[in-house]
């Protein structure tokens, strides 16, 4: 009679771990999966820009048109192997970010961001201003290294013919 005791408090035993261990399985993937989500929705959370590095005035974009912010890092004096990491975004008239894209640049690289109209919520025409930083350095309490010396330009072009129609090179940078 121990024996047949034993051997189903054993059983009883191997399958209540069994039911613990398949518990655990579907909680790990229940929370992984809550975990992804919030990556995912981190990934699309606008950054909000403190000190921009550089920053274009307000410009006009209609329907079928495309503005591009491009930036160059020229480097410095002395090469760095640090890239200068930058996100570049394109804000509306109330400060909201509309686009953006982090982008890595070493000396001698250049990247863009392209906004067109469909992406731009409200009218056929909108007013945005192009501006890139390092939110990591937000603050200016840690500088760039300094092989970043950054040439942005705004470019707006008909997205059908690729034709340009305007190029901005005025921007307000950290430095001034």
């Amino acid at each position: 009679m121990r024996i047949r005791t034993r051997i189903w408090n054993a059983l009883h035993l191997h399958s209540r771990l069994r039911i613990l261990t398949v518990g655990c399985a579907v909680a790990t993937v229940v929370w992984g999966s809550s975990i992804i989500e919030r990556a995912d929705a981190q990934e699309t959370t606008p950054v909000t820009a403190v000190y921009p590095e550089f920053s274009s005035g307000m410009v006009g974009i209609a329907s079928g048109q495309t503005l591009r912010l491009n930036v160059v890092n020229i480097g410095g004096p002395t090469v760095s192997p640090l890239p200068c990491v930058l996100l570049l975004a394109f804000l509306d008239s109330d400060g909201k970010n509309v686009e953006q894209k982090f982008v890595s640049l070493v000396s001698g690289k250049a990247a863009f961001l392209d906004l067109e109209m469909r992406n731009v919520h409200g009218p056929n025409r909108a007013e945005v201003r192009g501006i890139g930083y390092n939110p990591l350095l937000a603050g200016g309490s840690i500088p760039q290294p300094v092989s970043c010396t950054l040439v942005p330009t705004l470019e707006l072009f008909d997205s059908e013919t690729g034709r340009t129609t305007a190029i901005v090179t005025d921007f307000v940078t950290a430095r001034h």
